[in-house]
């Protein structure tokens, strides 16, 4: 499986950006990153809009394994759909 890198953002929050990964890597890539990260409060996944595969993936997995989430707020309030905040604790 390909690695895709993780980071911070700015408000040292860690996050995965999935952009150009299959649908199939997801499960495995979030496993994985909310295993590493498990000592954080919130992690950012970054899915983006696309066709809404990756999207619907991910939620699919946070479903079934019980994580809590939610959209980011973009400035004006709006929810940024590609981007989900995630409760690890």
């Amino acid at each position: 499986m390909r690695h895709k890198s993780s980071r911070k953002t700015k408000r040292n929050v860690p996050l995965l950006d999935l952009h150009g990964v299959t649908s199939d890597e997801v499960f495995g890539m979030l496993d994985r990153f909310l295993l590493d990260t498990s000592d954080e409060a919130v992690v950012k996944v970054m899915s983006g809009k696309g066709t809404g595969v990756v999207k619907n993936r991910v939620i699919e997995y946070l479903e079934n394994t019980g994580y809590s989430w939610s959209y980011e707020l973009k400035p004006d309030g709006n929810q940024n759909t590609g981007v989900l905040l995630v409760r690890i604790r």
